[in-house]
């Protein structure tokens, strides 16, 4: 075989960044404006050129051969005209570096390559993945076809005759075709799997958007259909004053539960958040302890509190207070026999760590996973949106809740928040 381990090479220097550029670059660049990925596609090409030509298999002093037809078509086929002719201005400005009588062979034929590859584009991107396999096969055989043929032409009639021509046409022809089909297989792999990613993402978050919206549906039709129910009795029968102002309470009820729901939700779509101000966490913690002790006496629970001084934190009273009302008023509703609330404020290097401990009946591991999800919630009753709009807004200020519990044994929610100085 005549130097063919260096035209294996050059399959490997194509081949790698391929590998590179989906490791890297693909997921990325795929979302990304087209102008980004062009200039990433030309300079890998460009790239690749220039390492098969450095690495190339020599017949005569003068004329080279490589695989750089490869990076060239793959590069023009994909990014259209832009990277075509800036790959084909490194592969001439190269070659003419090297010198030799065999730049004007590529002087007269890569031009002509890359015109024609040029001319395919338009078909190439409409054409399925096996078309595009064939399209970028005819054109490496042109390609090598055109290379051979005008070395051939260009050559004297005695270097003609010294080397085994047909041998070598054969090989490279054959390198070439296979380099091309190796290259474009990956490059559509490539493609398919990301476009397959993101149609999976998509699908998920469709899926996710029904699931909540089904959700929605059917916590404000409850609240409705008890509504529903009592008009439908005024206008069906004669009912007493006092009885018709027991089912308006309780219609009013049923409406403001739907009206919190929908308050729940918007807030965890758009968290109002923006205005903060400085806070001292354990009086803020001491004041909203003071406001559910009757909620807690009613429950049979006793709430404590464990505050360090100068905990300060940057963020909005009001929401600060919401989240700590609603994760205080589950742990009191956790407890359904009675039992004591925990709530501990410390600091931990700059950050502040606020602990709500209760003794009720715990969780699963499975029901700890599913904490903050849309309308999923331990309580009867529950709709599961005030602990999801707790850990929005939380996240949104930096922090993080993490949850320990064990059934039979109570759980314990840590909310980790960033601390501001003292001064």
């Amino acid at each position: 075989m005549l130097g063919i381990e260096r035209l294996l090479l050059n399959i490997l220097f194509i081949i790698l960044p391929i590998f590179l550029f989906q490791i890297f670059f693909a997921e990325k660049l795929f979302k990304a404006q087209k102008i980004w990925s062009t200039i990433i596609v030309g300079l890998f090409a460009s790239a690749t050129i220039i390492l098969c030509m450095t690495f190339p298999f020599t017949f005569l002093p003068g004329y080279i051969y490589d695989m750089r037809t490869i990076p060239l078509i793959i590069a023009t086929l994909y990014c259209g005209y832009k990277t075509g002719i800036g790959t084909l201005a490194v592969l001439l400005l190269y070659r003419y570096y090297i010198g030799g009588e065999g730049f004007y062979t590529t002087l007269y034929t890569y031009p002509i390559i890359t015109m024609v590859a040029l001319a395919y584009v338009p078909r190439f991107w409409c054409a399925a993945r096996e078309k595009r396999e064939t399209i970028a096969i005819w054109l490496a055989i042109f390609s090598a076809s055109l290379v051979l043929f005008m070395t051939l032409l260009l050559l004297s009639e005695e270097n003609k005759i010294e080397f085994k021509f047909v041998q070598f046409a054969f090989e490279y022809s054959l390198i070439q075709l296979g380099g091309i089909w190796i290259a474009v297989y990956l490059i559509e792999n490539m493609r398919k799997s990301i476009m397959m990613q993101q149609e999976i993402q998509r699908a998920e978050k469709l899926y996710a958007m029904g699931e909540l919206a089904a959700s929605v549906a059917h916590e404000i039709r409850n609240p409705l259909t008890v509504v529903r129910g009592f008009l439908q009795l005024f206008g069906r029968q004669q009912i007493s004053v006092e009885k018709q102002g027991d089912y308006i309470d309780i219609m009013l009820k049923e409406m403001n539960r739907a009206e919190e729901i929908i308050s729940d939700y918007l807030t965890f779509a758009r968290p109002h958040i923006e205005i903060r101000e400085r806070i001292e966490a354990g009086e803020q913690i001491k004041q909203v302890a003071g406001v559910m002790t009757s909620y807690a006496l009613l429950k049979n629970v006793e709430i404590y509190t464990e505050t360090e001084e100068h905990l300060f934190l940057e963020l909005n009273r009001s929401k600060f207070s919401q989240c700590m009302i609603n994760i205080m008023k589950n742990g009191v509703e956790a407890m359904p026999e009675g039992g004591t609330l925990t709530v501990r404020a410390a600091r931990q290097d700059n950050k502040i760590v606020i602990q709500i401990i209760d003794t009720g009946k715990g969780m699963s591991k499975e029901e700890i996973k599913r904490l903050g999800n849309p309308f999923y919630s331990t309580k009867e009753k529950g709709t599961g949106l005030g602990l999801m709009v707790c850990y929005r807004i939380i996240e949104a200020w930096g922090g993080k809740v993490e949850v320990q519990s064990e059934k039979g044994k109570g759980t314990h929610f840590s909310i980790i928040l960033p601390a501001v100085s003292d001064e």
